[in-house]
């Protein structure tokens, strides 16, 4: 690992209001359910020392990143939404569900009807975090996004397939710290820290 890096500290959107064991991908756009700002101190003091702050264009992260950064006016860059469940965008994952069966790499390449995969979700995601790890090199960057996005990031980290991220688990408001070094490489710091 050399050179100059990208340091990048992603950050799950607070829970999403009404969305509780549903679909809830791009193309839903239910508020935040952040809590109180006293509550708030453990998360914004580790989220301490950011030079810059990016957020996916979804109201659930832009109203998380408020709360958490009100200090900066954040980047939306529109590749960082969720993934598009399709037709079971805000439908019950009882009423809506993958085929039994499937192994890690048969749930990274399923769409849902008129959605994408979460390989397709990477492909996506993949050449809008090399854009922001080129432009702010050696900076502290703190995105909020989602569970499907933060799981892209760890596999472009790894330098793995699509499946082998899906298992990772991505709480609401949780941190994950990223490392990219110019040379390619990559360091992953924490995966899922809850502070609050």
């Amino acid at each position: 690992m050399s050179g100059t890096a990208a340091r990048f500290l992603w950050i799950r959107h607070a829970p999403s209001a009404g969305a509780e064991g549903r679909w809830t991908g791009r193309r839903s756009d239910p508020h935040a359910v952040l809590p109180a700002p006293a509550e708030l101190g453990p998360l914004w003091d580790a989220c301490s020392g950011i030079d810059h702050v990016v957020t996916s264009p979804l109201r659930r992260a832009r109203e998380t990143a408020g709360a958490l950064f009100p200090e900066h006016a954040p980047r939306i860059v529109e590749a960082l939404a969720e993934q598009d469940f399709g037709a079971w965008d805000g439908r019950a994952y009882a009423d809506a569900s993958m085929p039994p069966g499937l192994d890690a790499a048969g749930i990274a390449g399923f769409r849902p009807p008129g959605g994408e995969s979460f390989a397709d979700l990477l492909e996506r995601v993949r050449p809008a975090i090399a854009g922001l790890a080129e432009t702010h090199a050696d900076r502290r960057l703190a995105v909020v996004a989602h569970g499907g996005v933060i799981r892209a990031a760890l596999a472009m980290a790894m330098h793995a397939d699509a499946f082998s991220a899906v298992a990772f688990d991505i709480a609401p408001l949780s941190l994950t710290s990223i490392t990219l070094f110019e040379d390619g490489a990559a360091r992953i710091d924490h995966v899922n820290r809850v502070v609050v």
